[in-house]
């Protein structure tokens, strides 16, 4: 599970009161819960504008594989049945 955490400052001066307020002002957090199969250790984090990215690789051992030399001994036509 990753938890991202944040904490939006409110107005900066006190004597000025906004007509609208488009965004909360406050602490707020996120929890995603993430597959086993992700490589929770090479996790990487950017805010870009003001947007949070998070990069997380699937772990090497659960990344598909090919495998070679495999020969089927079933009959084609009916399925070895």
């Amino acid at each position: 599970m990753v938890t991202a955490r944040a904490d939006r400052r409110g107005p900066l001066s006190e004597q000025v009161e906004p007509v609208v307020r488009e965004r909360t002002h406050g602490t707020f957090s996120r929890q995603v819960f993430m597959g086993e199969n992700l490589d929770t250790d090479a996790l990487s984090a950017d805010d870009t504008a003001g947007a949070l990215r998070l990069s997380i690789p699937v772990h090497p051992s659960a990344k598909a594989r090919r495998i070679l030399g495999v020969l089927s001994r079933l009959d084609p036509v009916t399925d070895g049945r």
